[in-house]
């Protein structure tokens, strides 16, 4: 019996083969390299996410303590006295928005009444340097570049684009601290005292060092948590 020739592989099917195993090994590179993108895109925008985090959970805390006085306790007990919180200002004042944050807490073993400058604090965008910075002393309640300040955030992971501080009050009335509740007329800005319950918003914006079209942004809505006495008992 008669047994037809062997044959082979032609040209024609050899180039077809390899472009068809061409094919598939670039679309399986492509595939590769865009889960790979894809996974660098995650790992940075978790880093930014986490460095913003960072920032102002560190501000929120810190500014929590605005107004913190040794003697406060003194203070809203007796209103009648007039005592004055040394440590009382807000920047910005309620109302208003600014790219600044200042505060004073006491710092002081044994309180001595008085706001030294490693007792102001607060916040800042530096446009500059593109970073959120954070201030460890200064000469008043208001910040300035000429205060001691420290970068918060590093430019080379992420650059911060706006800072935006605002804050808002509400005043609960003591006259009922005070012997007698007549206030003499046009005297409603000193007279009965008032306890302000203050709030702080805070909002920061960055984008990424490596990638500008990563943007995220984080805020805190921080209650202080010490309240604040103004005004006076009615003179008797």
């Amino acid at each position: 019996m008669d047994h037809p020739p062997d044959r082979g592989i032609g040209l024609l099917e050899m180039l077809v083969t390899i472009t068809l195993g061409l094919f598939l090994v670039g679309a399986t590179a492509g595939l590769l390299a865009s889960q790979l993108a894809e996974h660098r895109r995650v790992l940075l925008d978790s880093r930014v996410t986490q460095e913003l985090r960072a920032v102002v959970d560190l501000i929120a805390r810190d500014v929590r303590r605005a107004g913190y006085w040794g003697h406060a306790v003194d203070a809203a007990a007796d209103p009648a006295s007039s005592p004055v919180n040394p440590y009382d200002g807000l920047y910005p004042l309620a109302a208003t928005t600014d790219s600044r944050l200042g505060y004073a807490y006491s710092r002081d073993t044994s309180e001595d009444d008085s706001v030294a400058g490693n007792e102001r604090f607060g916040l800042r965008h530096n446009s500059a340097n593109r970073t959120a910075d954070w201030r460890m002393s200064g000469n008043a309640i208001s910040p300035t570049d000429t205060d001691t300040w420290q970068a918060l955030t590093d430019p080379g992971v992420l650059r911060i684009t706006r800072v935006s501080v605002s804050s808002s009050e509400d005043s609960l009335d003591l006259s009922d601290r005070c012997n007698r509740g007549d206030c003499p007329p046009g005297s409603a800005a000193s007279c009965p005292p008032r306890l302000l319950l203050r709030v702080v918003d805070i909002e920061v914006e960055a984008v990424a060092s490596a990638d500008p079209a990563l943007r995220r942004r984080l805020g805190a809505h921080v209650t202080l948590r010490n309240p604040v006495v103004t005004g006076a008992c009615p003179a008797a």
